[in-house]
């Protein structure tokens, strides 16, 4: 057998001799993806053999700019006896013996005087995921298939090449795309997550302590059902409901009945039926499928709902809520939205974050006063904001040292307050000292604190009226840090503010007051 880089014309002339005089047999091998390049592979290795076949490996370092961009194709000539062929393309991040990110196989064999088209994808879907399928399958556009994929059913090569994967639209994981916690951001695309920032505890879940510039998919995770990001821990539920967590564990908010702390992913034993999950300062909640609310770590402020304030280093439910709908953890508290749109919150209260008209900390979840049609809940470190049903009105309390409450006094505010402008919110998110919204118009909006430009309005003047970040139409997912934001939107993946620990995703650590494109998302 020979093989041979080809351009797509060059494979379609030759095809058309070997068709035309019926005696060669070939495969044309093409190769495409919608992994970045070279921020997710850098380098190509494929390799070829079979029982009557000479071996073959062949590298292709994608840094090199005399190489063609994909799609790739690569055309095999039989040698000897058409017996069957396997080939292997792997994609790998730091060239010649590099990680390898990705490896897709096939097993097939030629059709006397045909030329054959095998595609060979190397989808973001399947990247980094550790035995995912059984041996005598790989991983393709449905899922895990079959490696054998016999020479006839293989497509007659007519010098054209298929449409590529594209860039495999993010599905919303409970009505989001991309995540933002204090130093750190997370997104799903092509149904792995993503993460990037800060790493010092191992929040980023990519088996290492060290920040990441640009994105880094989240070891052995896949389409996540929900995702809950920490001060410097993160977790998800799975779509078989199974709760994990990775990072810091400090105060046991992993969940795992210990303190050590683990830079992947580790399952929260017990909780098998997990529906939703949040990470706070330095506890975690999650909503369970029976809509009982269970938290556990930190409990100096009894935010995780029990007496005392030892650590609760396993799950423990929290008395009297019921009905919940969605929980969300902040610094040292917790609040939950039940289904009839009352919210209930407990924990920490210096700053009258809990909404109950005082500055008193509790253990027991009491509701907040004058909200009961909330539909969406969002929380910052001290400061909650919830979204009303109807046309979309946004509310806030707690912590007001920059604005974020919509007006300059007072400094703190025990209760809710209407956040004058927004009547039109379909999504809200809190940060440190900023708030943000997307309306129904696809404009993102965002009000407070804008000493990092985390307000995305080209300024750094902090505003008590919501200002339309610039640059960016068509949102439809956002999230708040400390001082920086992320939203997904037409054209992409975007995040402005605080990049000092590389949490903005665009390989620097310069702030930015309007958007910038996250490496690596379309």
């Amino acid at each position: 057998m020979t093989s041979r880089w080809l351009s797509p014309l060059a494979v379609c002339a030759l095809a058309c001799v070997a068709l035309a005089c019926g005696k060669s047999s070939e495969i044309v091998l093409a190769i495409d993806t919608n992994l970045t390049v070279p921020t997710d592979i850098d380098h190509v290795t494929i390799s070829v053999w079979g029982p009557t076949q000479t071996n073959q490996a062949i590298e292709i370092d994608l840094t090199d700019p005399r190489e063609p961009p994909f799609p790739r194709t690569l055309g095999l000539v039989a040698q000897g006896a058409l017996s069957p062929v396997s080939i292997s393309v792997a994609g790998l991040l730091g060239g010649i013996g590099g990680a390898q990110v990705i490896q897709q196989d096939a097993r097939t064999e030629f059709v006397v005087g045909q030329t054959r088209l095998l595609e060979m994808l190397l989808l973001t879907s399947c990247a980094n995921q550790v035995a995912m399928c059984a041996g005598d399958e790989t991983c393709g556009t449905a899922g895990c298939i079959p490696t054998a994929r016999p020479g006839t059913s293989l497509p007659i090569w007519t010098g054209k090449l298929p449409a590529g994967p594209g860039g495999e639209p993010p599905m919303p994981v409970q009505g989001r795309t991309v995540w933002a916690s204090s130093f750190d951001s997370a997104a799903v695309d092509g149904g792995t997550l993503w993460a990037w920032g800060r790493n010092f505890d191992g929040q980023l879940g990519s088996g290492t302590t060290l920040n990441a510039k640009t994105r880094q998919s989240v070891k052995v995770m896949k389409n996540p059902a929900s995702v809950g990001l920490g001060q410097a821990h993160s977790c998800i539920c799975d779509q078989s409901k199974k709760a994990w967590c990775w990072g810091s564990n400090t105060t046991g908010q992993l969940g795992t009945g210990n303190l050590t702390r683990s830079t992947t992913p580790v399952a929260v034993p017990g909780l098998s039926d997990c529906e939703q999950i949040a990470g706070g300062g330095g506890h975690t909640c999650a909503v369970r499928t029976d809509r009982t609310v269970w938290c556990w770590g930190q409990n100096t402020s009894a935010q995780t709902g029990q007496p005392g304030t030892d650590p609760i280093l396993a799950p423990r439910m929290v008395p009297t809520l019921a009905d919940v709908a969605e929980v969300e953890c902040g610094d040292a508290y917790s609040c939950a939205r039940r289904n009839d749109g009352v919210v209930l919150c407990w924990g920490d209260n210096k700053v009258g974050v809990l909404g109950d008209g005082t500055t008193v900390g509790r253990a027991a979840p009491a509701p907040v006063m004058g909200v009961s049609d909330a539909v969406e809940l969002a929380a910052g470190r001290t400061v909650v904001c919830v979204r009303h049903m109807g046309g979309g009105q946004v509310s806030c309390w707690g912590n007001n040292s920059d604005g974020v409450l919509g007006v300059a006094t007072p400094k703190v505010s025990a209760v809710p307050l209407a956040i004058t402008g927004i009547s039109d919110a379909i999504q809200v998110t809190v940060g440190l000292q900023h708030a943000c919204v997307i309306r129904r118009s696809g404009v993102a909006s965002c009000w407070g604190k804008n000493e990092f430009g985390q307000l995305g309005n080209a300024g750094a003047t902090n505003s008590l009226t919501p200002v339309n970040v610039v640059d960016i139409a068509g949102v439809t997912s956002i999230s708040s840090g400390s001082g920086h934001v992320c939203a997904r939107h037409s054209a992409g993946l975007s995040c402005w503010g605080a990049n000092d620990v590389n949490q903005l995703g665009d390989g620097s650590v310069s702030n930015r007051n309007t958007p910038i494109s996250v490496v690596g998302f379309l």
